[in-house]
């Protein structure tokens, strides 16, 4: 066609829907094995009757092969430890050594020797990474799979996952079979039905400090972003642990720190679901990256910053019905917080509800602010507006504070 050149044409709308592949007849499967050089005329039928005999697939109406649960859960454990494993490249790979010997092109002892190698270090990888395989089985075939909650939804399924509370605690995607791995040491709960911006896995709540409301303090979570770190820096950390890549049962690429609990923030402080709720630098754990941020679980008379890398937490007067974080910020680089004061209990003049405040330097909030560290509570005391030097720089860091030095490196003097 030709620049401004016009055409007549009929459109028209159907509804329909897609439909997925049928399954494999055994010709169809025949062809792909000698497509991809698995198997020898003589051996095809034993590698398929192979698999019909353990229940891998059930041979169907015109001899069509279709997947059993014990067939697909199978292929997605060995999938989550080596995906090779389930590629024709490895199978065909040893068909091509055994040409060799045949065409005289290699030594018998030689290729026997190199496949030897190869499956040996296959083996040793799968079998240290075996409670991959071990969680996907107990979640398909115990009553797990059937009576774990529905709690979030898949960003890459769009399906349901269910919450499986015994630990490990974990979420299990029966459409995929996949298992994502939960933070050990807290609660998950429910959040909002908010979607992460990154992988459009729905947020869920990691809450810390059981039952005690009071000391108690809530992290947004990703179950995406903490199997499948997309930062790289946090991948190196593994500040989040990987779901189905754990040799203890989960999978996803780059998994550490598994063993130990999580007893701070799950999620990296540079992931924007955390960046929003950003106040300032934490001033016991700045030097490793901590933040204060404002609880994402806080409401009317309980609202709180917390930090992400210690369990120190202020508390913010209990007139405060409503708090935000704001995109301004003083001069100390702390963002903003918009408050709201019950009308009954407000401390500003005239009646006025609504204030915006630094919670570095603040005259209104001054004698206002509660912090606590585990058993340890304080009253904030200071010199007013202006009294606050920057976010606790060079004190207190890595360490647990004392009350001094908590009141000092927080608030100055």
């Amino acid at each position: 066609l030709a620049e401004g050149e016009s055409l007549n044409a009929e459109v028209s709308q159907r509804t329909g829907k897609t439909r997925p592949p049928d399954h494999l007849t055994e010709s169809n499967l025949i062809a792909l094995m000698e497509r991809n050089g698995i198997g020898t005329d003589a051996s095809i039928a034993t590698h398929i009757n192979n698999i019909i005999e353990r229940r891998y697939v059930n041979l169907g109406a015109g001899r069509r092969l279709i997947p059993t649960d014990l067939g697909v859960c199978f292929v997605q454990g060995l999938k989550a430890i080596d995906s090779e494993l389930v590629r024709p490249l490895v199978r065909g790979h040893v068909e091509k050594q055994l040409d060799l010997i045949a065409r005289g092109d290699a030594a018998k002892e030689a290729v026997v020797e190199h496949i030897k190698h190869s499956f040996r270090s296959k083996f040793d990888f799968f079998v240290g990474h075996i409670g991959r395989m071990d969680a996907l089985f107990e979640n398909r075939f115990s009553p797990l799979a059937s009576s774990g909650k529905p709690f979030t939804r898949c960003g890459r399924t769009n399906r349901i996952l269910r919450l499986v509370a015994s630990r490990p605690p974990r979420l299990y995607n029966p459409f995929t079979e996949e298992v994502l791995k939960l933070p050990d040491g807290g609660e998950c709960k429910q959040y909002k039905g908010l979607e992460c911006p990154i992988c459009s896995y729905e947020l869920c709540l990691y809450k810390l400090g059981g039952s005690d409301s009071k000391s108690s303090r809530s992290y947004p979570l990703c179950p995406g972003c903490y199997n499948f770190p997309p930062f790289k820096d946090d991948a190196a950390e593994s500040t989040g642990a990987q779901s189905t890549a754990a040799a203890d049962g989960g999978g996803g690429p780059g998994s550490a720190r598994r063993a130990a609990m999580c007893l701070r923030c799950p999620m990296p402080e540079i992931h924007p679901i955390i960046a929003k709720l950003r106040i300032c630098a934490c001033p016991e754990t700045e030097a490793e990256g901590g933040v204060l941020m404002l609880d994402p679980a806080g409401g009317p008379g309980n609202w709180r910053v917390i930090s992400t890398r210690s369990s120190l937490i202020f508390y913010l007067p209990k007139s405060v019905i409503s708090a935000k974080v704001l995109d301004r910020e003083d001069d100390d680089g702390c963002r903003l917080l918009s408050l709201e004061f019950h009308k009954d209990q407000t401390p500003l003049e005239g009646g006025a509800t609504k204030h915006v405040a630094s919670l570095l330097n603040d005259e209104l909030l001054e004698g206002m602010i509660t912090a606590s560290h585990g058993s340890t509570s304080m009253r904030r005391r200071g010199g007013g507006r202006g009294g606050g030097r920057g976010r606790g720089r060079g004190r207190g860091r890595g360490k647990r504070m004392t009350e001094a030095e908590m009141k000092m490196s927080f608030y100055g003097f």
